[in-house]
């Protein structure tokens, strides 16, 4: 049926009936409460399907420095408002780095929400600019700076050179004691690899 858009003064209003577009362009399911872009057949809430499809989340602020500015974000939500009440309980952000001043770029930072009720969700982890990966930081030095405590429960294999700042230890296979210790501002060169870290 045609459907009159020019002048018109009230809502399209469809009923319990499907809403097609082209007909796979934009297909809306009233039953399930699904929306295809390019199926008539979604299998979630939303779909995208095609060949190499894209989703893309675009800002429209025309601004000439984007220093430390909140460009985007995904954000993961719960409605429950039975217990601590409904927030976001994780997201990912795109933030301006401070050197996109001219030209926008940024990094993406990963924010999750603690446990305690009423709490607001705290970064976690940032991938830079650069590549670079910051765990409980957002400034890392290193391909890969971790801010606190980690554990190696397998292997650790390091294949250039090792440095280690403050105490580092390492125990063989399968024991807790440590066989070779390395003390502060200690490195050990060459090819090595660790049967359990402890610091």
């Amino acid at each position: 049926a045609y459907v009159p858009y020019t002048g018109a003064v009230t809502n399209l209003n469809l009923g319990n009936n499907n809403l097609t577009v082209n007909v796979s362009t934009l297909f809306v399911n009233t039953n399930l409460q699904r929306v295809g872009i390019g199926t008539t057949s979604p299998n979630a809430s939303l779909e995208i399907y095609g060949s190499y499809p894209i989703l893309r989340i675009a800002d429209s602020r025309q601004l000439g420095d984007w220093d430390y500015i909140n460009i985007s974000e995904l954000q993961f939500y719960t409605n429950d408002a039975s217990a601590a009440g409904t927030k976001v309980i994780g997201a990912i952000r795109i933030i301006g780095n401070p050197d996109s001043s001219v030209l926008p770029y940024g990094d993406m930072a990963f924010f999750v929400t603690p446990s305690s009720p009423g709490t607001v969700p705290s970064e976690a982890m940032r991938i830079k600019y650069d590549g670079k990966v910051g765990i409980g930081t957002a400034v890392p030095s290193e391909l890969l700076t971790v801010s606190g405590n980690a554990t190696v429960l397998t292997n650790l294999t390091v294949v250039k050179d090792l440095d280690v700042t403050g105490h580092g230890a390492f125990g063989a296979e399968g024991t807790t004691p440590a066989t070779q210790v390395l003390t502060a501002y200690e490195s050990y060169s060459g090819t090595a690899t660790a049967y359990g870290v402890y610091a």
